[in-house]
């Protein structure tokens, strides 16, 4: 890669993020049709604003988990001509694509009121569904990896691009001993690299940097929203599979591809929506 790439790539990142992403001090939400009251969004907001991660109890009915989960079983054994599993050996983990695709109520929730409610305020920006992804999480001691071999997702990390938000939905339940999603309080406060080497983070780093370590636990139909620059990473152990879907959020972020969507969703989105997406031929 040229020097003139590198710089050429460093100032487009930062001009999204700085300037297309950048807070609007004076942005307002509208409290109607959320689905929280005014304390539990402002206390919901402050989390996301204290912690970088607020968690929402039982966001997706159960009996539409057990139809997803039912899915990626179908899909896992090859029988969903629209749906392909992708299994990671080094992993050991299935990727299903195209994720929203999955099931279209699923992928509704992805624009539930209160959620782009929690994001705009955090973020003090309109946002857009700009990618998704559904993973199925085998049981795995992430002791039997070396340091160089491990994955981003295994490993405390940021994500590097820019302002970003996420909502992972647990599609199976998540106890203590399980798989989980896992966070450094407050750690996404601040200017953040977008160079690789500076997003990563070794277990010793924060044993001695990080006050506060969380783990998320819950039923399945839980809902993670977190924003992306807090160091987390998915905590693997050796006990269960963890189904879920990720939603990503972002304000400034020109994605190099449109996900696609199933034309009845896409129809029943704004156009702000509409204009990140694409929808599929079902025919």
């Amino acid at each position: 890669m040229s020097v003139l790439t590198t710089i050429t790539g460093t100032l487009d990142f930062h001009f999204r993020n700085l300037v297309l992403s950048a807070p609007f001090p004076w942005h307002r939400i509208s409290e109607t049709g959320t689905g929280f009251d005014k304390n539990d969004l402002a206390r919901r907001v402050d989390e996301l604003d204290r912690l970088g991660v607020t968690v929402i109890e039982n966001f997706a009915p159960l009996p539409l988990v057990d139809e997803v989960r039912r899915t990626i079983d179908s899909v896992v054994n090859g029988d969903k001509a629209n749906l392909v599993a992708h299994f990671s050996k080094m992993l050991q983990a299935y990727h299903v694509t195209p994720p929203l695709l999955l099931n279209d109520d699923l992928t509704r929730l992805a624009f539930d009121n209160g959620v782009i409610a929690l994001i705009e305020a955090h973020m003090k920006r309109k946002t857009k569904l700009v990618d998704a992804d559904v993973r199925r999480v085998l049981p795995i001691d992430l002791g039997m990896f070396d340091w160089e071999t491990r994955q981003t997702a295994d490993t405390w990390h940021y994500d590097n691009r820019g302002r970003q938000m996420k909502m992972m939905i647990y599609l199976s339940d998540v106890r203590s001993d399980d798989q989980n999603f896992a966070f450094c309080a407050g750690t996404h406060k601040g200017m953040k690299s977008n160079r690789l080497e500076k997003t990563r983070f070794s277990d010793s780093w924060v044993d001695a940097n990080v006050a506060d370590v969380c783990e998320v636990t819950g039923p399945a139909g839980t809902a993670v929203l977190f924003d992306t620059q807090v160091i987390h990473r998915l905590r693997r152990k050796n006990s269960q599979q963890r189904d879920s879907i990720t939603f990503y959020y972002h304000a400034g972020y020109l994605p190099r591809y449109k996900p696609f969507i199933s034309p009845a969703v896409y129809n029943e989105l704004p156009a702000s929506f509409q204009s990140e997406l694409r929808p599929a031929d079902q025919t």
